[in-house]
C-alpha cells in the first residue's frame, strides 16, 4: 500500500475514535468495504465507499479519518486535511492524527508546517514512524538533507521491515547521488512488499538510469498491474515511452490519464512536447494553456514554454523565465544554450556571450553554440574572439566529452574531501591546475568511500583521462556505467575505449546504449560516423534524416553527411541539395566545402566550382591549423571576469 496505509494504523484510529453506537448499519458496512478496497490497493473504489459511509452517518469520525487517509493515497492534500479536521471535530484525538495532517500539509506544499505538525504525533510506534517519514520528506523539500537522514534513521529504528520506509530511503539515496544504495533500498522495499507502488516506481526510475528507457518499461507496467489507475505510474510510464520514441503508446496512455483526471497537467505537458516535436506549435501552445500554471516550478515545462515563446517572437518573455531557471540550475547546458539564443534574438549580444561562455569554453562545445557566440562577438566588434569561436565551429568533429562536468560548485570551500559536494569541485581544480597526482589520490579516496555513487567513479575516470591513461579511465567509466548508464557516462566510456584502441568494445557499448536510449543525439551522431565509415549508406541516411527532422536544418555536419550519403547511394540531386545547404550554413568548414566540391566535381554538375571548393577547403584547413596554433595562447575572453586560456586543439 502507499503512504503507510496499513490495517494496524486503521485499528489504531478505531481505538482513538469515540463510540459510534448510533451510527447507521449501512455506514459501518460501507466503511468496512472502503477499508478492504484501500488495503487491496484500490483507493479510488475505497473513496466511493467512504463517501457512502459519510453520507449515511456524517458524524462518523472514523469514516472521515479513513477518507482522509484515502485522499492522502490519491495525493490530494487539501481534501485529506478537510476530512481529517472533520474527524477531529467529531471527537477524534488531534495529536493521534498529527502524522496524517503533516502529510496533508506536505502535499499542499507547506513543508515547514508539515515538520512542525509531525513532531506533535502521539500514539502507536507505527504512527511515530510514519511521522518521521513525513518529516524526512519535508526536510528534503527544505534542502535539509542531514535532518532528513536523521528522521529516516529514527523511523528505521522503529519499523526496520517497512517497505514504504525503504522506498523513502531509496529515494533519499538517489537524491544524494548514492545510486547503488538506492537500488539496494528499492530492491529491499520490493522484497518486503511486491505490491508497493512506490518501490516499483523507484525501481523503474533506477533501471531507466542504469540500463535505459526500454528496460524500465516492465517496472511501470507492473506498477499499473497493481494499481491500474495510479496517476504517478501512468505519468512516469508515458514520459518513458515518449523518450523511447514510442509516441503512439505515449499518446494513448496520456489520453487514459485525462479520462481519469480531465485536468491532469502532466498528461497535457507530455502531449504538448509531442506536438512541439512534430512542429505543431499551435497545438502545443493550446495544450500548455490548458495546464494553467500547474507546472510553473518544473524546469522542463519552463523550457517548453520558452521555446514556444521564442518561436512566437516573444524573446523577452522567454528570457525572464530562462534567467530564473539558469540561476537555479547553473550546470544545465540546455537552459544556457536557449537563454543565449533568446538574448541574441533580443539584440543583447553582451548578455548572450555571458550565457553561452560556459558551454563555448568546453572542448566538446557544439557547432551551433560556437557559431552563435561567434556572431555575438562580431556584433560587439571583438574580431579575435569571434574568429576563434567560428574556427572551432568549422571543425568537422567535436572534441571528446568534456571532463569535470559534475563540478560546477565552488572549489574554494573548506571542509573534508570525503564530502562529495566539497570534494568534486576541489579535485577538479587540482586537476586543472596540473596537480594530477594529488587529484587522482583524492578522487580514488572519494570513490572508495562512495562506491555506490557514479559521479565518484566518473571523477576518477576524468583524472585518469587527463593523465593519458585511457584504458584505466575506461575501467572507471565502466564502473560508473554499471551503476548508472547515463548519456554522459556512456560517451566518456566510448571515447576512452576508442582512445585505448578498443574500437570493437566501443562499438558494443554504443550499440547497447542506443538499444535502450534510441533518441540520444550524441549516440546517434556516433552511430552515423560508424555507418558511414563502413559504407552502410541507407542506414546512415535513416539516422541522419531522423536527426535533421528533430534538430532542424541548422546543423551543417548533419546536412553535409546526408549529402555524401545520398551521393554514395547514387542520388545526385538530393546529394547536391543537402551539400549545398550545408555549405550555405558553414562556408568556412573545410569538410563541408570539400564534400560539396567533390559531389560537384564527380557528378559533373560543375567541375570548375567543385575544384575551387576543394582547393578552398585545403587552404581553409591549413589556415585553421595555423590559427589554432596561434590561438593556443590567446585569452578567450578579455577582462578579469572571463579571463582564461583556451586550448582549442582536439
Amino acid at each position: 500500500m502507499r503512504h503507510g496505509l496499513t490495517p494496524f494504523l486503521l485499528i489504531s484510529l478505531a481505538f482513538a475514535a469515540p463510540a459510534q453506537g448510533n451510527a447507521r448499519d449501512d455506514s459501518r458496512v460501507a466503511l468496512a468495504a472502503g477499508a478492504r478496497n484501500l488495503f487491496d490497493g484500490n483507493p479510488r473504489a475505497a473513496r466511493i465507499e467512504l463517501l457512502n459511509a459519510i453520507k449515511a452517518d456524517p458524524e462518523n469520525s472514523l469514516a472521515h479519518a479513513l477518507q482522509g487517509r484515502i485522499y492522502l493515497a490519491l495525493g490530494d492534500g487539501a481534501a485529506a486535511e478537510a476530512e481529517l479536521q472533520r474527524a477531529i471535530r467529531n471527537g477524534m484525538n488531534a495529536p493521534a492524527l498529527s502524522h496524517l495532517l503533516a502529510h496533508a500539509y506536505l502535499l499542499q506544499g507547506d513543508p515547514d508546517r508539515a515538520l512542525e505538525t509531525a513532531s506533535r504525533t502521539i500514539g502507536p510506534a507505527r504512527a511515530q514512524a510514519y511521522a518521521h517519514r513525513i518529516a524526512a520528506r519535508a526536510a528534503i523539500a527544505l534542502g535539509e538533507n542531514d535532518r532528513a537522514a536523521s528522521q529516516l534513521d529514527a523511523a528505521l529504528a522503529i519499523v526496520p521491515r517497512s517497505s514504504l520506509l525503504w522506498s523513502d530511503i531509496g529515494r533519499f539515496r538517489l537524491l544524494t547521488g548514492n545510486v547503488g544504495g538506492a537500488v539496494e533500498a528499492a530492491q529491499r522495499a520490493s522484497m518486503l512488499n511486491p505490491a508497493n507502488i512506490e518501490a516499483l516506481l523507484l525501481m523503474g526510475q533506477l533501471v531507466r538510469g542504469q540500463y535505459g528507457m526500454l528496460a524500465a518499461i516492465p517496472w511501470f507496467e507492473k506498477a499499473l498491474t497493481v494499481d491500474p489507475g495510479n496517476m504517478e505510474a501512468m505519468g512516469q510510464f508515458a514520459a518513458t515511452l515518449g523518450e523511447a520514441g514510442q509516441n503512439a503508446s505515449m499518446l494513448a496512455l496520456t489520453r487514459k490519464m485525462l479520462t481519469l483526471d480531465p485536468d491532469n497537467a502532466q498528461a497535457f505537458y507530455l502531449q504538448a512536447v509531442m506536438a512541439a516535436r512534430a512542429g505543431n506549435d499551435s497545438l502545443a501552445r493550446s495544450l500548455v494553456y490548458r495546464i494553467r500554471g500547474k507546472m510553473v516550478t518544473v524546469p522542463a515545462m519552463t523550457l517548453l514554454q520558452s521555446v514556444l515563446e521564442m518561436k512566437d517572437g516573444n524573446a523577452e518573455q522567454a528570457i525572464a523565465r530562462l534567467e530564473d531557471l539558469s540561476r537555479a540550475q547553473p550546470s544545465n547546458l540546455a537552459v544556457r544554450r536557449l537563454l543565449g539564443l533568446a538574448l541574441w534574438q533580443a539584440g543583447d549580444a553582451h548578455s548572450a556571450i555571458a550565457a553561452l561562455e560556459p558551454i563555448a569554453r568546453r572542448i566538446d562545445a557544439d557547432s551551433y553554440t560556437l557559431t552563435l557566440i561567434g556572431r555575438a562577438y562580431e556584433a560587439i566588434d571583438d574580431r579575435a574572439a569571434a574568429a576563434i569561436a567560428l574556427d572551432r565551429a568549422a571543425q568537422t568533429r567535436r572534441g571528446e566529452p568534456a571532463l569535470f562536468t559534475l563540478s560546477e560548485g565552488r572549489s574554494d570551500r573548506s571542509g573534508d574531501l570525503e564530502n562529495a559536494e566539497i570534494a568534486i569541485p576541489r579535485i577538479s581544480t587540482m586537476a586543472r591546475n596540473g596537480d594530477l597526482g594529488s587529484a587522482l589520490n583524492a578522487a580514488e579516496r572519494l570513490r572508495d568511500l562512495n562506491s555506490g555513487t557514479p559521479a565518484a567513479h566518473v571523477l576518477v575516470g576524468d583524472v585518469l583521462t587527463m593523465l593519458g591513461r585511457p584504458a584505466d579511465a575506461a575501467n572507471a567509466y565502466r564502473s560508473a556505467a554499471n551503476i548508472q548508464f547515463s548519456e554522459s557516462t556512456a560517451m566518456r566510456f566510448i571515447a576512452a575505449l576508442q582512445q585505448s584502441g578498443q574500437s570493437a568494445a566501443a562499438l558494443k557499448v554504443l550499440e547497447l546504449y542506443l538499444s535502450q536510449n534510441p533518441r540520444s543525439v550524441p549516440a546517434l551522431r556516433l552511430a552515423t560516423d560508424h555507418l558511414m565509415a563502413t559504407g552502410q549508406w541507407s542506414r546512415a541516411i535513416d539516422v541522419l534524416d531522423g536527426l535533421r527532422l528533430r534538430l532542424g536544418n541548422r546543423d551543417a555536419t548533419i546536412l553535409a553527411n546526408l549529402g555524401w550519403a545520398w551521393f554514395s547511394e547514387g542520388k545526385t540531386d538530393k546529394a547536391l541539395a543537402f551539400a549545398g545547404a550545408a555549405y550555405a550554413l558553414a562556408p568556412s568548414n573545410p569538410a563541408v566545402a570539400k564534400g560539396y566540391g567533390l559531389i560537384l566535381l564527380r557528378s559533373g554538375k560543375d567541375k570548375a566550382r567543385g575544384a575551387a571548393l576543394i582547393k578552398k577547403a585545403a587552404n581553409t584547413h591549413l589556415a585553421i591549423c595555423l590559427h589554432r596554433s596561434r590561438a593556443r595562447h590567446i585569452e578567450w575572453y578579455h577582462g578579469s571576469r572571463f579571463a582564461r586560456t583556451i586550448d582549442t586543439s582536439t
